[in-house]
């Protein structure tokens, strides 16, 4: 089960991460070709027109890597092992924090860092042991 969950989360954070660097690709190659502030918000509505590029590259899809980041968190919570509770709670006021505001991505960053900092200093204990 805990595999399923991990192999799950894993996937599913993948295609997040792949949402948010088409939709970065996408905001440098408009910025890119864009003369001015006009011309920018007019093939930003070209690219945006399109039902499935609204949705995967900018409603739904970055939210995955989210979803599957709590998902692969959960699979070793749930194994005992060096996350603890706390660790996933960090995470998910991170992750909340962050859909806010993205004026707040620094504090869910350091959330995030403050979180994974606790897993590697248990796994550096755990192999000690």
């Amino acid at each position: 089960m805990r595999r399923r969950l991990a192999g799950a989360g894993t996937v599913i954070a993948l295609a997040g991460l792949a949402a948010s660097l088409a939709q970065a690709a996408i905001d440098l190659v408009v910025g890119f070709r864009a003369a001015d502030g006009a011309e920018m918000s007019e093939l930003f509505g070209r690219v945006q027109s399109h039902a499935a590029v609204q949705l995967a590259v900018y409603d739904v899809g970055p939210l995955l890597f989210y979803v599957g980041l709590l998902a692969l968190i959960g699979s070793l919570v749930s194994r005992r092992g060096p996350v603890t509770v706390w660790t996933a709670a960090a995470i998910s006021l991170g992750i909340a924090v962050m859909g806010i505001s993205l004026d707040l991505m620094p504090t869910g960053g350091a959330l995030f860092l403050l979180a994974f900092a606790s897993v590697g200093r248990a796994e550096r204990a755990l192999a000690r042991s």
